[in-house]
This record gives structure tokens, sequence and C-alpha cells, in this order.
């Protein structure tokens, strides 16, 4: 991880022309922002094929208000929503996010923030995962589309544990989830993350009583950082990788890279053949891209190979992110050391005619779904109702489905439109999807009233009812 660490800062400095810090040079082009099908009333900086969205406006969209400080030498932006507080260090290129604190690092060469005309903007990839977002850059439209991404209904809280020795350092970090319904997978799940980080704190004791014994006396203190980040969290499936570094003495430490794709329903720990057709050729597919990409890269000067890639394998190394499935290889493994942990992403897109009936929700978007008219959609497809409303006058949506086990709520949202307008509780729009389980037909009724009040709507036109079918 601090190999990491000083990897992303010397790429930033070399990649940037600083006035206080991160100074940007004038973009290639701006392109309008749209979110959710409005736009946010600013533009995204395209810079080196790279998408930079400004981080004030773009939180504001989502509601979120931001703030701008310094603190012990460090431009920090505070963002932060009702019980969401998240900390963009623009100086250490570091997040904190609701107390789990980690490194923007994502293995690439671009910078992950940038100052261009007194506005800090993030990068398009970086800010997608932070913020629960989809980034789509339309090139032809010369519009970037934000889309706002409905995650799994559950908490992940982070776990930390430190020892300090005078011959070791030990940080751990640990994901652990509640709110599933079934306490018996959520336990499994939260036992495979709390056994890697214990394992990773072992390891550092491990490597700190055979230094002792080894009689080195080069004055080096053993080192241990264990963290983790969430990568996918959406659909029932939850797709996390940890950082495992260890400094057992020497020149320099290794970090290993590990990665989980839960299933939530069935808490399975997916592989690779789970996702794909068997049929598709699916592996012989992925083989070519990667090859391609590290040509790419060798030819840019960007890595050299140790050994030459041939194919992913049986069980390598990948984890879901919210528009690509992302491969990855150790250090050493194909690269010499400075080239860090390599990764190739596959847009989920490009692979949409190779995926299992089960998972081909993972390219396909919402179907938004149509009041007053039947709705057809398959299983395993997502259907979407989209509302306005206002909780601020207490009034909300309420739903009932008249038969659960063809659809049933995967997820919701609500986005305010108050940042956006000006205006302080003008309202905004709620979001749920509804995944389609197996084949029949039901409708999905909403509501909107007050909750103390009659369970009458509050005026003509404030019942929807969805009538849907499931081939």
């Amino acid at each position: 991880m601090k190999k990491h660490i000083l990897m992303s800062v010397m790429l930033l400095v070399a990649s940037l022309c600083y006035v206080d810090a991160y100074a940007a040079e004038k973009p290639v082009n701006e392109v309008a922002i749209v979110l959710n099908g409005t736009s946010i009333g600013s533009n995204a900086y395209i810079n080196n094929d790279t998408v930079y969205l400004p981080i004030r406006a773009a939180c504001e969209a989502l509601g979120y208000q931001v703030g701008w400080k310094l603190e012990n030498g460090s431009t920090l932006i505070p963002v932060t929503k009702a019980n969401d507080e998240i900390i963009l260090n623009l100086t250490d290129e570091k997040i904190n996010d609701n107390g789990h604190s980690y490194y923007a690092y994502r293995n690439n060469e671009v910078a992950n923030f940038l100052v261009y005309e007194g506005k800090a903007y993030m990068e398009s990839g970086l800010f997608s995962e932070v913020f629960a977002v989809n980034v789509d850059y339309n090139t032809g439209a010369k519009q970037v589309i934000l889309t706002s991404i409905d995650e799994n209904n559950i908490t992940i809280s982070t776990v930390k544990k430190d020892v300090e020795r005078e011959d070791v350092s030990i940080n751990l970090q640990y994901p652990q989830i509640s709110g599933l319904s079934n306490a018996a997978i959520e336990a499994k799940i939260n036992t495979v993350f709390k056994d890697a980080a214990l394992d990773a704190e072992k390891e550092g004791l491990r490597n700190a009583a055979e230094l002792n014994a080894s009689g080195y006396i080069g004055g080096a203190k053993v080192g241990t950082d264990f963290n983790y980040r969430v990568k996918y969290n959406q659909n029932e499936l939850l797709s996390v990788i940890t950082y495992n570094y260890q400094y057992a003495g020497g020149a320099h430490g290794m970090t290993v890279e590990n990665s989980y794709t839960f299933d939530l329903d069935t808490g399975e720990a997916l592989k690779l053949s789970n996702l794909f057709n068997q049929d598709t050729k699916y592996t012989e597919f992925i083989n070519a891209f990667i090859r391609s990409e590290i040509d790419k890269r060798i030819a840019t000067g960007a890595v050299v190979e140790l050994a030459p890639f041939k194919t992913v394998g049986d069980n390598p190394g990948f984890y879901l992110s919210n528009d690509s499935i992302v491969f990855y290889f150790q250090q050493y493994e194909y690269f010499p050391y400075a080239a860090g942990i390599q990764e190739f992403a596959i847009k989920f897109s490009d692979m949409k005619d190779k995926f299992s009936k089960k998972y081909d929700f993972l390219y396909e978007k919402p179907i938004v779904l149509h009041a007053g008219t039947e709705n057809i959609l398959s299983v395993g497809n997502i259907g979407r109702v989209v509302l306005k409303g206002n909780p601020s006058t207490g009034y909300e949506w309420h739903y009932t489905i008249a038969d659960s086990s063809i659809v049933n709520l995967s997820s919701q949202n609500y986005i305010p439109d108050s940042t956006a307008s000006g205006v302080v509780g003008s309202g905004g729009t709620y979001y749920w999807d509804f995944k389609a389980l197996q084949s029949g037909q039901t409708t999905i009724t909403f509501q909107y009233y007050r909750e103390w009040e009659s369970k009458s709507p509050a005026g003509q036109g404030n019942t929807a009812v969805y009538t849907v079918r499931v081939n």
C-alpha cells in the first residue's frame, strides 16, 4: 500500500503543473453533464481522454453539501448529506468515507484530482465508486451522463484494529455488513473479511518474530497495512477488494490484492465461470483483450513484461466495478515490482453476449416502468419506477406488490432537487428498482399520503398502478 501511495504521488507530480496544488492545463474540451436526465448546469473537464467531474456541482446535484478548507497543510473538501460524511483530501489523495480511510489510488497513470480555474475536479471512475453513480461519456452528443446507482439495502461498517510495538506496526481496516434478511449468510460473509484481516495481522507478527530471530540490526520496523475498497454494491451482488501490504525488512514491502464477489441472496462467493455462459468462449475473449492492452502499455513504455501473458486460467483474480469486470495480476506475476498491481477493465457492454442468463442484468440498464399499461420484463430484468415527491410536506410514496414472488424490491433511492434549484424543500425524485424473479403477472401500486393521516391519496393523480408481466 505504501508503494501504491508513492507511485500515485509520483504520477501526480509528473502529470500536473502545480500552482497551489494540482493546477491543470486548459482542457481539450468541456462537455455538459446530465444527471438522471437533467442538466446540472456545469461542465465536465476532458483531459487526455480522461473525464473529470466538478466536485461541487456534481455532489450538490446529488443532494450533498460541499465545503472547502485547509487543515494541517492539506486541502480538504467535506461532502455531507444526512448521516453520510465523505472527506476528500486533495493534497494526500486520500478519502475518508464515513470513517473508512483509504488512498484514492486507482492503478492508472492519471491524476485522481485536478484544479482548473479555481474548481476542483475528480476523475470520473473514482467519483463513480465513491458517490454511487454510473458515468457514461457520449462523445456524439458531447455529454457526460450520470445515472444514480441503487445500492443494495445493506450497511457496510469499517472495523479497525491497530497494533503498535517497537518492532512492528499493524493497521487493519476491514468491512462488516449488516441488514441482510438471512443472518447466517451475513455472518458467513463477514467471517471471510474478518479472517482475511486477522490472517494479515498474524503474518505481520510472524514477520516481526522472524526478523528479530535473525538478529537483523538494520533498525527497520516491520509493518502491516490491511485495507479494502467496495467496488460493486448493487443487484444483490457485493464485490470487494482487499490490500494486504507487508513490510518484513529489506528494500521494500509487498502488496497482495484479493477480491471477493458475493451473491447476497445465497452467500455464494462467485467464480468467473458463474458469471458467463460456458458456450461463448468467454475466456478466449478475455485473454485476447488483456493481451492487446498489455501490448499497448508496452508500446507506450508504461510496463515491461517479465513473462509472456497467455491466459487468465480457470480461476483468475477479478472483481466487478459499476460498469466493468476488472482483472488484476499480483506484483512480479507478469510485470516488475515498479509496475505495481496491473489491472485490466472490460466493459460489461463489451461482453453482453457472454453473460449467463442469471447475471445478464450486469450489462442491462433498468427498464423504466409506465403506469396504466402492461410492462414486460424477462426473469432477471430490473424494472424501475420513477416518481416525483416532496417528503418535507410529510407526504411519502408507499407501494404494495400483489405478488412478491414475481417481482420484488431490489433497491430504492431519493435525490432532492433543492440544491440544484436553490429552493430548500422543493422536493425531488424517487427511484425504486424491482427485480423480476419468475414468470407471471402482478401489479405494483403506489400511493402518496401522510403516515399519520388516512391512506387516501393526497389529491388526484397520486395513485399509480404498474402492471408487470414477466416472461
